[in-house]
């Protein structure tokens, strides 16, 4: 806030300066253009990895959501992958992909947080707290939404059993289980490990991080 010249509403504060503010927000297209949404999303992205350093401020919100939700949550993954372990920029990235959780919970440059928030389950209503804290939100309560917004219980609990069928029959919920035995090596480390396979020139202190942390998986 106080980069751009916001008064900062705090008594004291410590503030690191950084060469660029960069944010990918919202999910609009662009119709004179001939660009879906998605295509918007991945341009504006583009630029963020083209052009953020390890001094930048990167703010990501629900990157994927203008596509498929595997395609969706694949290009999240990727991008939050490269952010994080090439790129090397504070940044914040806002997402309902639960499965990045798993992907990335050993990952030294990232820390999961959540807003805090109280559920009612019998009335199925969630009221919003406004606080930061360590965590992983238990869900994203979209019927718990869907039943705030006056849809009725009908259709919510045919949502409800349409979703628990697609879930058991997801292979990214098979990788989530997967992961809970301790034998889940994420994606990215893979990618990072394959890279360092491939290269004949020396490893260094990074890349050792890189394959410890794969052994460490196993």
């Amino acid at each position: 806030m106080a980069q751009i010249g916001c008064h900062v509403p705090a008594v004291s504060a410590r503030l690191t300066p950084v060469d660029r503010i960069m944010s990918r927000l919202g999910a609009n297209d662009n119709i004179f253009a001939a660009q879906s949404t998605f295509f918007v999303e991945l341009s504006e992205t583009k630029k963020i990895l083209s052009e953020a350093t390890p001094r930048s401020l990167v703010i990501l919100d629900e990157l994927g959501r203008g596509t498929s939700s595997y395609d969706g949550v694949a290009v999240a993954q990727a991008v939050l992958h490269h952010v994080a372990t090439h790129i090397g920029c504070v940044g914040f990235f806002a997402t309902h992909y639960h499965s990045l959780a798993t992907e990335f919970e050993n990952h030294p440059e990232i820390q999961e947080k959540r807003m805090q928030i109280h559920v009612d389950e019998k009335e199925r209503k969630v009221t919003f707290l406004y606080k930061l804290e360590d965590g992983v939100a238990e869900g994203s309560f979209g019927m718990h939404c869907a039943a705030m917004c006056g849809i009725s219980n009908r259709v919510i609990e045919r949502a409800e059993t349409a979703a628990r069928d697609w879930e058991h029959t997801s292979r990214l919920k098979e990788s989530l289980e997967k992961a809970k035995t301790g034998c889940y090596i994420p994606l990215g480390m893979l990618s990072d490990v394959g890279s360092l396979l491939c290269d004949r020139g020396d490893v260094g202190a990074k890349g050792l991080d890189v394959l410890l942390r794969a052994i460490e998986c196993l």
